[in-house]
């Protein structure tokens, strides 16, 4: 499940850089609004090279604020992009939980325990050399 959470968030980084792109050729002013209002202000210029996040282009595209710039291509894009970027947060949310629970109901010996798998293992090879060695000879012909 982490590879999966892994790769979907790349995609949605990939599709979040595009999105950012045309935010800066049709509205710098609000693409520059986005990265000024947390830490990645002064990292906020490569994000039309790199994949960066803001928390204001996060709640840019949940809030649905690109619906107010008029650009109706770009609201459908941005729409699509919400609907993956929510489905992610609540896949990953799911997941979380899941693990969690799995893990609070497993009894301890269920737990993989390197230590435990070792003691059992030279346990096992310790009781068939003293079985061997401990069988009794047969005498033959007397």
């Amino acid at each position: 499940m982490i590879i999966v959470a892994l790769v979907y968030g790349t995609g949605l980084g990939f599709w979040h850089r595009k999105l950012m792109v045309q935010l800066h050729a049709s509205h710098p002013d609000e693409w520059q609004r986005l990265g000024r209002e947390d830490i990645t202000g002064r990292f906020w210029p490569l994000s039309l090279h790199l994949l960066i996040w803001s928390w204001g282009s996060q709640f840019f595209f949940v809030a649905r604020r690109y619906e107010r710039l008029g650009l109706p291509e770009f609201s459908r894009q941005a729409a699509r992009f919400r609907f993956a970027y929510l489905g992610w947060l609540l896949f990953l949310l799911v997941a979380t939980i899941v693990a969690f629970w799995v893990q609070s109901h497993q009894r301890p010996n269920q737990v993989f325990q390197p230590t435990a798998l070792w003691r059992c293992a030279s346990m096992s090879f310790l009781i068939t050399v003293a079985s061997t060695v401990a069988q009794p000879r047969s005498q033959s012909g007397g």
